[in-house]
């Protein structure tokens, strides 16, 4: 369980990366004219799915490293769980043995 929910979020991190390298290309701030009004709106939408500092590509960013912070949550529970596991196994087996003896 703990190894899928890590491929999960390994996946999900590597599709919000390739979205993050495809923001470079969503406005080319030229291709709207040469009118100041038109290179003002240009500018305008780069800002909004790039250069800003709340922009489609920093909001991915963010995302990503939310699923980074969950992906460690995860596997320090599930290394805490593992343990326990392997803990109470051990008292079991201690308890036992000593019940045979």
């Amino acid at each position: 369980m703990a190894f899928q929910c890590d491929e999960v979020c390994a996946a999900y991190i590597r599709h919000l990366q390739d979205m993050v390298g495809q923001t470079k290309s969503l406005i080319d701030v030229e291709a709207f004219g040469t009118r100041d009004s038109a290179q003002q709106l240009g500018r305008k939408f780069e800002k909004i799915s790039f250069s800003g500092e709340r922009s489609l590509r920093v909001v991915l960013l963010q995302h990503i490293d939310v699923i980074e912070l969950m992906r460690s949550v995860f596997k320090r529970y599930f290394d805490e769980a593992e343990y326990a596991d392997q803990r109470t196994s051990k008292s079991i087996t201690d308890f036992a043995e000593g019940l045979g003896k």
